[in-house]
């Protein structure tokens, strides 16, 4: 497929998984999509979509357990355990409260145009992911994140076993912490 996603996708209101991945969808990702509270699964890996991430994109899928996009708006209940928007043309901040995740096994944003805020002192992903302690697989490759690894970065999950950080102009070390 090719073109942008089309707004009356949300027509389909008993639509629960969605597979768009690997196509040639470029633009935004219309809100609507994200007001069918029957949506449980959403791929939209390696197409052209572009935009920031917006930080109140789910509320109305309370079902949303894999794939999809960073939504924000995540509480302590979610069931999302995969988020996987690698090879995109995402640009904007990783959202903070991905920490919050706190069933999520894999996370994979790489290959897009994000960066992490560090003007202010709340958590983001890189200081939190120790405390993501049912991820395995982290891939944040290829992002323009240009911050400095936390000392807290090195309390690592011991489920951790895929980790690629490169070509992100990361600066520091990864130590242990007990």
């Amino acid at each position: 497929m090719a073109g942008t996603i089309p707004d009356e996708i949300d027509d389909l209101q008993n639509l629960q998984i969605s597979g768009l991945d690997i196509n040639n969808l470029n633009g935004l990702i219309p809100r609507k999509i994200f007001n069918m509270s029957m949506l449980r699964q959403i791929a939209l890996v390696d197409n052209q979509l572009s935009g920031s991430l917006p930080t109140d994109i789910g509320i109305g899928v309370p079902n949303l357990e894999f794939i999809g996009l960073i939504p924000s708006f995540i509480s302590n209940g979610s069931k999302l355990t995969k988020l996987d928007m690698s090879s995109n043309s995402f640009s904007g901040f990783i959202p903070n409260n991905l920490c919050a995740l706190t069933n999520l096994e894999y996370l994979s944003l790489l290959k897009n145009n994000l960066t992490i805020d560090t003007s202010t002192l709340e958590v983001n992903i890189l200081s939190c992911v120790g405390n993501l302690r049912n991820l395995w697989g982290l891939y944040l490759s290829d992002n323009p994140l240009n911050a400095i690894l936390p000392a807290s970065f090195g309390n690592l999950s011991t489920s951790l076993e895929y980790l690629q950080l490169g070509f992100c102009s990361l600066r520091g070390s990864i130590t242990s912490v007990a």
